[in-house]
C-alpha cells in the first residue's frame, strides 16, 4: 500500500480518527487525512467496499466505451487497408491481363501477316514458274 506523497503521520491525539485500520496523515494544510485499506473508503475509512465495488477490480463504463471505439477504429483502418490492397492487386492483374492479351493479339496479327506474305510470295513464285518460256 502506497502512502500519500506530501504528508506526515498524525500525532497520537488522532489515533482513533481513522476507522477500520486506516492510517492517519497530516497534510500540508494541517488537517488529518485517512489512507484506507483496499477494502474501505470514505473520509475516515468508514465505508466497506464489497469485492464487486472495489476500485482496482471495477471496469468503468467509460473505459469500455473507449476500448470499443478503439477496436472499431482499428477494424475500420484494417478494412480500408485490405480494400486498398485488393483493389491495387486487381488493377495490376487487369494491367497484366490486358498487356498479355495485347501481346497475344499482336503476335497473332504478326503471324497472320507473315502467313499472308508467305502465301503471297509463293503465289507470285508459282505465277513466275508457271509462265510459259
Amino acid at each position: 500500500m502506497a502512502t500519500p506523497a506530501h504528508g506526515q503521520l498524525c500525532p497520537n491525539i488522532y489515533n482513533s480518527y481513522c476507522l477500520n485500520g486506516g492510517t492517519c496523515y497530516i497534510l500540508r494544510m494541517s488537517y488529518p487525512f485517512c489512507w484506507c485499506d483496499d477494502s474501505f473508503q470514505g473520509s475516515r475509512c468508514e465505508e466497506f467496499l464489497l469485492p464487486s465495488h472495489q476500485l482496482h477490480r471495477a471496469i468503468s463504463p467509460s473505459l469500455i466505451v473507449v476500448i470499443v471505439v478503439a477496436l472499431i477504429i482499428v477494424f475500420a483502418i484494417t478494412l480500408g487497408i485490405a480494400h486498398f490492397y485488393c483493389r491495387k492487386r486487381r488493377q495490376n492483374r487487369n494491367i497484366q491481363r490486358n498487356s498479355s492479351l495485347h501481346y497475344t493479339v499482336t503476335a497473332h496479327r504478326a503471324i497472320d501477316i507473315r502467313e499472308i506474305l508467305s502465301v503471297r510470295s509463293s503465289i507470285k513464285k508459282q505465277d513466275v514458274d508457271s509462265r510459259p518460256n
